[in-house]
């Protein structure tokens, strides 16, 4: 285990970014204060791969610092949306009849061997996959969003998973640690490829982390903690959507945070009433404020934000199922099967 101890000397020149690339995974260097984006530096403990474990990030002057608890940065310490709550999260996975020791392992073979969906957005993974700089995807929860397809197709994909809560990242923190040496798919077979070879199966090196390049930080996806024009792509796979009637600032920061000519990628799922067949009008009104891109759609905000060219390509419809969540227990207790609209974005930043 190693401890630095960055003297003022040393730190300064940290800070100026001299030394991050010989102290700090590149990834972890793109924190700023969520506030002023005030540039941080870690001091702490780093393991036997230079990876954070346990220390904090603070600006230059110490007056501001954030823990780094077994190397995650925490930037919200608040309930992260029911995950972080035993209870609330016990009675989310009795209700779903959830194993919560096999979700993650679940949801990554699901979406990386299972997904139904898998061919509609294949071109669309490839895409992320093949960006050249840091992505990271917001919200991921414990589906783990597009991450888990985007790593199967590149391994060394530079990634910071967030969540605003901590259970869903650390739980695909200790799955990520089970997978050191072994192939992204766990075969022995390699070079396997699946539909009709979109995703090539490659062995890992023994020992070695599966993806080197993937981090992992708590923060809420409207404030976050990232240095404007920083990140190459930012990507949403119903983060957004689950932010409801705080997405305009959810965009407005990836928007923010994004590199001219970076791109924000998008699956997100709207309610859509004028097809839900006995919706009481009360219920629009509420949908219509939780959800207020609902009716407008996701085109005027990011056009006015500056994104250009925008694209997006509507992916069919489905009913919300009961138990999938809070606006699904919210149609249940009416009595509504509420359908949803799924839209597939591509918003390039000028």
């Amino acid at each position: 285990m190693r401890y630095f101890v960055i003297e003022r000397r040393v730190y300064d020149l940290a800070v100026m970014g001299e030394l991050m690339k010989q102290l700090h995974d590149p990834l972890e260097s793109l924190f700023v204060t969520p506030e002023g984006y005030r540039r941080l530096c870690y001091v702490g403990e780093s393991d036997p791969d230079g990876r954070w474990t346990n220390g904090v990030l603070r600006t230059k002057e110490g007056d501001i610092s954030y823990p780094v608890e077994n190397g995650i940065p925490r930037f919200h310490l608040g309930d992260g949306n029911g995950w972080d709550d035993d209870t609330t999260r016990d009675e989310i996975f009795r209700r779903r009849r959830v194993d919560p020791e096999k979700l993650i392992e679940r949801n990554y073979d699901y979406m990386v061997n299972q997904w139904p969906e898998y061919d509609k957005y294949v071109d669309w993974i490839r895409r992320i996959a093949a960006t050249n700089g840091p992505i990271v995807e917001i919200a991921v929860g414990p589906g783990g969003g597009a991450t888990p397809m985007v790593l199967a197709v590149n391994p060394a994909a530079h990634v910071v998973m967030n969540d605003i809560g901590l259970w869903p990242l650390r739980q695909w923190q200790k799955f990520a640690r089970r997978m050191r040496g072994k192939s992204p798919f766990d075969s022995a077979q390699g070079d396997i490829e699946r539909a009709q070879g979109h995703i090539r199966r490659t062995q890992g090196e023994t020992g070695r982390p599966l993806w080197p390049n993937l981090g992992f930080a708590q923060f809420d996806a409207t404030q976050m903690p990232i240095a404007s024009e920083s990140v190459a792509a930012v990507v949403s796979m119903g983060g957004i959507s689950n932010i409801e009637s705080k997405a305009n600032s959810a965009l407005r920061e990836a928007y923010r945070v994004l590199r001219p000519g970076g791109t924000l990628y998008a699956f997100e799922l709207l309610p859509d009433h004028t097809i839900t067949p006995r919706c009481p009008p009360e219920m629009i009104a509420i949908l219509k404020q939780t959800y207020p891109h609902m009716e407008t759609g996701y085109r005027p905000v990011l056009e006015e934000l500056g994104f250009d060219p925008v694209r997006i390509k509507p992916m069919g419809r489905r009913p919300l199922v009961p138990g999938e969540g809070g606006l699904a227990d919210f149609c249940t207790r009416h009595e509504v099967v509420m359908y949803l609209r799924q839209l597939r974005i591509r918003a390039r930043k000028r």
